[in-house]
């Protein structure tokens, strides 16, 4: 069961549509449950925070007022281990991505409850060395049941090109509603100044 609240809150980077759709053809047949969103790339994960939807909006459009859109280069499946067990994902490249992580996890360290049990646990990783920009697709805590998985999701067809560079024009700030993220509002990139 989540750990969530309605203080629970994220930003996407959001995919184009014609990519996220294929790939969550892919997450959806690997999932045990409802996906809670659309494929996406994580530019602030998932924190408890001591203000209200507004003023996150507000922080968040503040910070990417210069940005323009990011273009991001997909690669073959790949995995990592981490605390919690394995990681299948699309590992994804961008010049501009890893700093822009950074810079919205510093921005909105501040506000972080810090009496949430995963209190910075994100915070840390975002601006750590172990950090790594990537598309999910599966989790799983099971090794023996990772390596058949990893093997079957290697072999899956998504009907994309890879590697598949794209562009990222859109950011999307999130809640936590019940068993899904809920947007608060889209913020469209402009182009930089």
């Amino acid at each position: 069961m989540s750990t969530y609240t309605e203080k629970t809150h994220i930003v996407f980077l959001d995919i184009p549509d014609r990519i996220s759709r294929k790939i969550d053809l892919i997450r959806e047949r690997y999932s045990n449950s409802k996906l809670p969103y659309k494929t996406h790339l994580t530019l602030k994960q998932d924190e408890d925070f001591l203000i209200d939807d507004k003023k996150i909006v507000n922080i968040v459009s503040g910070t990417l007022i210069n940005q323009g859109p990011i273009r991001v280069k997909i690669s073959k499946v790949n995995y990592k281990k981490n605390k919690q067990g394995w990681n299948i994902f699309f590992p994804a490249k961008s010049k501009s991505l890893v700093q822009l992580v950074s810079d919205l996890s510093k921005i909105l360290e501040p506000f972080i409850d810090q009496n949430s049990p995963r209190a910075f646990l994100s915070t840390k990783w975002e601006r750590s060395d172990r950090f790594y920009p990537h598309i999910s697709i599966r989790g799983t805590s099971d090794k023996v049941k990772f390596a058949e998985l990893f093997q079957k999701i290697q072999n899956e067809r998504f009907n994309l090109e890879l590697p598949l560079t794209f562009l990222c024009d859109h950011v999307t700030v999130a809640k936590w509603n019940s068993d899904k993220w809920k947007k608060i509002k889209t913020i469209k990139l402009q182009n930089a100044k």
